[in-house]
């Protein structure tokens, strides 16, 4: 299961960035349904300014009742909800559903609140440190939660975007990395970007010789596969007016053009692999650069997958 939380840099914390970085998390998320968690009092103000600048249905708690807000979540394509973090208790939308979870600050308790507010002085009269003893542990429990909201099941994937870098400038936001089931970790909304997309596989197979210089084993000896049997992942986020991420036939045409080039040949004296080893690493490599010179952005090629035999493969991606 793929799991990303992605804590993107907020300094200075301006509200108006802040609207930027949650508007371009919800267009990376292609769409797909999310969740944005700013406080009560900014909520209506942030969604009114958001909901102007992306594309997407929107939806406010408070608008109407909590159930009836889940429902029309739930049934509408590519809708953004705002609402504080007491929404999330008890939410369950499974699957694509929902997709990417927003979260513009570290769930810290309001420390005025009363049971908090006495909390705090019994820690203090203990003898303990209330923000490390208290405070960061409960916020940590807090912030698993809304992770919890968006990975349902074992199938589930999606994209946690914090818009606080306290998680990563302070020394306590280690507390809140080691609180969160497995993960990927990235501040590069690109890394974001290439989560969300439509993908493609084509597959092709050629039989070849090569022999790997320097080895110093049997395969340093001239030998041929008589299966390479190559993968290519095509990825992109969006469709085209008729639905195609990309044009099999086309992508066809491509790797058909670089494994006519290698089929039935010595590799070792076909450049650039009369200079470069032609093992099967390189060889990956190889297929990507030649058929991603033939895409189109958008559309770009995600990884090379290639097999040796039935049980032996390399990949490369970027």
């Amino acid at each position: 299961m793929s799991r990303s939380i992605c804590p993107i840099r907020a300094t200075p914390r301006s509200r108006k960035q802040r609207r930027r970085k949650s508007k371009r998390s919800s267009d990376t998320a292609g769409g797909g349904p999310s969740y944005c968690s700013p406080a009560i009092s900014r909520c209506g103000w942030s969604t009114t300014r958001v909901s102007f600048s992306i594309d997407y249905p929107t939806l406010i708690q408070g608008s109407g009742p909590r159930s009836a807000l889940l429902d029309e979540f739930r049934a509408t394509p590519n809708c953004v909800l705002f609402a504080t973090s007491s929404f999330w208790q008890g939410v369950d939308v499974p699957g694509d559903q929902l997709s990417c979870v927003i979260i513009d600050r570290l769930p810290f308790a309001v420390p005025s609140d009363p049971v908090v507010e006495a909390r705090i002085r019994g820690v203090r009269e203990s003898g303990g440190n209330p923000f490390y003893d208290y405070q960061i542990p409960q916020a940590a429990i807090a912030l698993k939660q809304g992770f919890g909201r968006l990975i349902r099941s074992r199938g589930d994937r999606g994209a946690l975007v914090l818009l606080d870098n306290r998680i990563t400038k302070q020394r306590y936001g280690q507390v809140f990395f080691d609180s969160l089931p497995d993960y990927s970790f990235t501040t590069r909304i690109e890394d974001v970007e290439k989560f969300s997309m439509f993908e493609v596989s084509v597959e092709e197979t050629f039989a070849a010789g090569h022999a790997l210089r320097g080895y110093r084993g049997k395969c340093e000896n001239v030998h041929g596969h008589n299966y390479y049997r190559v993968q290519l992942t095509i990825e992109g986020p969006e469709l085209d007016e008729i639905g195609l991420l990309v044009d099999f036939v086309e992508v066809k045409k491509l790797i058909r053009g670089v494994v006519g080039y290698l089929d039935h040949r010595f590799i070792n004296d076909l450049p650039p692999f009369d200079r470069l080893n032609p093992s099967a690493e390189n060889i990956a490599k190889y297929f990507y650069d030649e058929i991603s010179a033939g895409l189109t952005a958008p559309v770009r090629l995600g990884q090379v997958k290639i097999w040796e035999t039935d049980i032996t493969s390399a990949t490369y991606r970027p």
